[in-house]
């Protein structure tokens, strides 16, 4: 809440300000279920984020970074970076990213 409050005192638009209050708590988040043991993949979540906020924007760029966020599921199990599991957790906390920046 705090960000929010001085990222609007600065003049930034409430669209900026909800997206870094959402990605400050992915970062807690990720960083926390990263500490437990489930290697959250952050190359993975922040494209699927991106491509979630926005779909309400319009469909060419959320296609361009889901299709970067796939790309790079893909190749972070292929090169032994993570297992699936963690490339579906950076997904979930993708949504979860997305869903506390929409609601701001």
């Amino acid at each position: 809440m705090v960000l929010f409050v001085v990222l609007s005192a600065v003049g930034a638009p409430v669209a900026i300000a909800r997206v870094a209050v959402g990605c400050a708590a992915g970062a807690v988040v990720g960083t926390v279920v990263t500490a437990a043991g489930l290697k959250v993949s952050g190359h993975v979540a922040i494209p699927a984020a991106l491509g979630l906020l926005a779909a309400g924007e319009g469909t060419r760029p959320a296609l361009v970074l889901f299709g970067v966020a796939v790309a790079l599921s893909w190749a972070r199990v292929a090169a032994s970076r993570h297992q699936g599991v963690e490339v579906a957790a950076a997904w979930a906390l993708a949504a979860g990213v997305a869903l506390a920046a929409a609601m701001g």
